[in-house]
């Protein structure tokens, strides 16, 4: 405890409210959730790319049906054209 010390004059205290920070993060969460929810009860394949043809997220569907067609199983920041067969290039 400096509070004693003849050259401490006072306190600073500081804070930061992260309320909105934590509802923000709350909601997107959630939303998230929701939407995770509707792509994986989709009945169709759902596959998303970035723009360098890198694979970001893919649904069960996608996986089943590439694997009765190749054999093959999708796999997260892979090149889509690895499964393109080569007819198709």
């Amino acid at each position: 405890n400096l509070l004693s010390n003849a050259f401490i004059n006072g306190i600073v205290i500081t804070w930061r409210d992260v309320s909105d920070r934590m509802l923000a993060e709350e909601k997107i969460a959630e939303s998230e959730s929701t939407l995770s929810a509707i792509l994986e009860s989709s009945m169709r394949s759902i596959v998303m790319l970035a723009k360098n043809r890198k694979i970001i997220y893919f649904n069960k569907k996608s996986n089943i049906a590439l694997s009765s067609l190749q054999r093959a199983q999708l796999i997260k920041d892979a090149d889509i054209l690895e499964f393109v067969p080569a007819e198709f290039k």
